[in-house]
């Protein structure tokens, strides 16, 4: 290969795939668990982001209830990375 070329796989790793389902040509991603680390050593994971949301709360109200409806749901998922 060429210096500064990629192969085809590797251009395209990140572009969706194209799925025909049922009759229509559908656009499917793989999908990845989102994981937040908390600063307290707990890591809360979530298949989406409503999912660790949810988590996210629970987590806060059993060890940090100080932070209860002072941490937005933004704040909370700007956190989390793709695993």
């Amino acid at each position: 290969m060429r210096d500064g070329a990629e192969s085809v796989d590797e251009a395209n790793a990140e572009e969706p795939r194209e799925q025909a389902l049922g009759g229509c040509s559908c656009l499917a991603y793989d999908a990845g668990v989102k994981r937040i680390n908390c600063v307290c050593g707990v890591v809360l994971e979530g298949k989406d982001d409503d999912e660790l949301w949810k988590k996210a709360q629970a987590h806060l109200r059993a060890d940090h209830p100080e932070l209860v409806g002072k941490v937005s749901r933004e704040d909370i998922l700007a956190q989390a990375e793709e695993v």
